[in-house]
């Protein structure tokens, strides 16, 4: 009862967190391309992923070191604990201070690698040299969170990340309309937050794990760190390579604009994307600690309803682009063609609907430490997805649908051949355990979608009022149909008295 009280706290939290989020994105996104234009806000987007190409190199680190601290905290072995959080600290310090240089070569001469308008060149430096130090802020403090998986308190770290967003958002406020518009205020801007968030992290770490201090460097943790964590590089790698290219891609092969209009079809799905990750952190800290005490068979019942809950609250917000999108781009960039982001849009979310409920599947790779295969797939299925959206810009006119559909459509056929029962049989289960769930995501959105068209008819939605109203009512409603379908009667009963854990 207790881990299922705070798992109700942790999602609440989080879903208060992502509203909040998503709300201050959706405004600043269109405040920024209004400002700076799309081709401007498009190197904003890059930006944050080419900073992703250098987690490769920290991941195998990293990834892991929550997990091994965590485990090692469980089994009341502080002082193990203790040397993996120091040891990942002064790793990272040495990553640092080794890798400043080649950043620097890179930002200093990025015209050469990447198409930008000269007018924007010092611009788009200055953007990624605070992006960079950004990086390295959250590289220094990278551990400052384990303290709330290991209390199981990820609702401070929701509020922390909603404040994070508050925080950016006033000062991007302020420097627009008190300044010049320039792309590099969102560096500056992410960079300032940044370092208001750690020192209340530093804060929380001390209150809430006093125990694990930064202490001196063990060279054989780094070796298990990197042993386990080198597969989550590759898995990274794979992902860089299945989604992480596109805005480069389409900035080499295409042009500058495209790229930007890549980028704004982006803030959705990454939207969608970072709900759907936070939904599944919440359950990593009641997996981890039943995994470490030896229970198999709760682990895989928290692994099922893992999926039957985000199952429920995953597939709302893709109905809600698929039946309002083309109204939402018409208010939203009035300026674009409403239609090729809704297009664009909805062929980016739709492997959702079966990624979605199979996400809680990765984390089962990582908590019993089997990512080994895991991440040659991954990393298999980005070098395929690279190679067809090479001949498809080569020989066809698809453009920015071959960048958007193909890793799409990679997504969707990795996940229910290999996650799906690879994934089940680590746990020594069946996939057809776990497939009625994937089966009941689909029935839930072709359901729900067919109701969202018929309430759009009757609200006929035209300005920003009529829209939420009619979202809100496709929400509920939504919300509704898929409780009666992932869940029977008794398990509603459970679910409605916020028994998550066991519903």
């Amino acid at each position: 009862m207790k881990n299922n009280k705070m798992l109700i706290v942790n999602f609440v939290a989080t879903m208060i967190a992502f509203l909040v989020n998503a709300l201050i994105n959706f405004f600043l996104s269109s405040y920024i391309v209004n400002s700076v234009g799309e081709e401007a806000y498009g190197f904003v987007q890059l930006a944050n992923t080419f900073i992703t190409y250098f987690t490769v190199i920290t991941i195998a680190i990293n990834s892991m070191s929550s997990r091994f601290i965590s485990i090692e905290y469980y089994k009341k072995k502080f002082d193990s604990a203790k040397e993996y959080y120091s040891s990942t600290f002064w790793a990272n310090i040495a990553i640092v201070i080794i890798s400043i240089p080649m950043i620097f070569f890179f930002v200093y001469n990025i015209e050469k690698y990447v198409d930008i308008s000269p007018d924007l060149i010092k611009d788009v430096k200055l953007l990624f040299l605070f992006l960079s130090a950004n990086l390295y802020l959250g590289l220094l403090t990278t551990n400052l969170t384990v303290s709330y998986y290991i209390k199981n308190k990820l609702y401070i770290s929701s509020f922390l990340n909603m404040l994070n967003y508050v925080i950016k958002a006033i000062i991007l406020y302020f420097m627009y309309v008190n300044f010049s518009p320039y792309v590099a205020f969102v560096g500056v801007a992410t960079f300032i937050a940044m370092v208001i968030i750690q020192i209340f992290n530093l804060y929380f770490k001390k209150k809430l794990i006093p125990e694990i201090k930064i202490g001196k460097f063990n060279f054989e943790k780094v070796k298990v760190l990197v042993s386990s964590g080198f597969w989550n590089s590759i898995t990274r790698l794979g992902n860089i390579l299945s989604e992480g290219l596109d805005l480069f891609i389409a900035n080499i092969f295409l042009n500058s604009n495209v790229m930007g209009v890549l980028a704004i079809i982006k803030i959705i799905p990454n939207t969608i994307s970072s709900v759907l990750s936070s939904l599944v952190t919440i359950f990593m800290p009641n997996m981890t600690e039943v995994y470490a005490k030896g229970s198999n068979e709760d682990f895989t019942y928290i692994v099922k309803k893992s999926m039957k809950f985000i199952g429920v609250l995953f597939n709302i917000p893709i109905i809600c682009v698929i039946v309002l999108g083309g109204v939402l781009f018409n208010l939203w960039f009035p300026t674009l063609d409403a239609n090729l982001l809704y297009i664009l849009s909805i062929l980016a979310i739709t492997p959702w609907i079966v990624v979605g409920p199979l996400s809680v599947m990765h984390n089962v790779f990582t908590v019993i430490n089997k990512i080994k295969v895991n991440s040659i797939v991954i990393c298999l299925g980005g070098i395929v997805n690279v190679i067809i959206v090479y001949i498809l810009l080569k020989l066809t006119n698809l453009g920015i649908f071959a960048i958007v559909g193909v890793s799409s459509l990679i997504s969707v056929i990795r996940n229910i051949l290999y996650t799906l029962p690879y994934s089940s049989k680590y746990m020594g289960v069946k996939c057809s355990y776990f497939l009625p769930e994937i089966l009941k995501s689909l029935l839930s959105v072709i359901i729900n979608i067919v109701i969202g068209f018929v309430i759009r008819e009757v609200f006929n939605p035209v300005s920003w009022i009529s829209l939420i109203l009619t979202g809100i009512t496709i929400c509920v409603i939504s919300f509704i149909i898929n409780v009666m379908i992932f869940y029977n009667k008794d398990e509603i009963k459970r679910f409605i008295k916020g028994d998550v854990v066991n519903g």
